[in-house]
């Protein structure tokens, strides 16, 4: 006599090294959409320079692909581990992750020129979104 067990894969949750992929291929799209927000600012007249703490410093590409990675990864590892409790999570997440992308745009008063201010609010915000409103749905696949 053959016993066959079947895996339910509608309810179980992702295999950790498929959502890792699904967060990387997200953060590259996000990296993609801000290298050509970094390329449209620079046509603007964006000088890619903001005082921190009274130090100038430059913008670099390579920042630009590092916010773009990084606070995704912080955000699906944060969600990942409150995954057990993701009834009040999911309910919570998206305004709680909203609110901290427009209070990162206080951040952006040091910028030495408009362009520059205008292209990193945008950069933040499509951050802030992306991590709001598509991680978690990637995740949960």
């Amino acid at each position: 006599m053959t016993t066959t067990r079947s895996i339910d894969t509608t309810t179980a949750p992702p295999a950790t090294g498929t959502a890792a992929l699904r967060v990387l291929a997200l953060g590259a799209a996000v990296a993609v959409v801000n290298l050509a927000v970094y390329g449209l600012g620079s046509l603007a007249g964006a000088d890619w320079v903001v005082d921190n703490g009274g130090t100038l410093q430059d913008v670099p590409v390579g920042a630009v692909v590092a916010a773009s990675f990084v606070p995704l990864g912080v955000a699906a590892v944060v969600l990942f581990l409150a995954a057990p409790r993701r009834s009040w999570v999911s309910r919570a997440w998206a305004p709680v992750v909203v609110v901290i992308g427009l209070l990162s745009l206080l951040g952006l008063t040091g910028a030495a020129d408009a362009a520059t201010g205008v292209s990193l609010g945008v950069m933040h915000l499509v951050v802030a979104g992306v991590a709001a409103f598509v991680l978690p749905g990637r995740l949960a696949r």
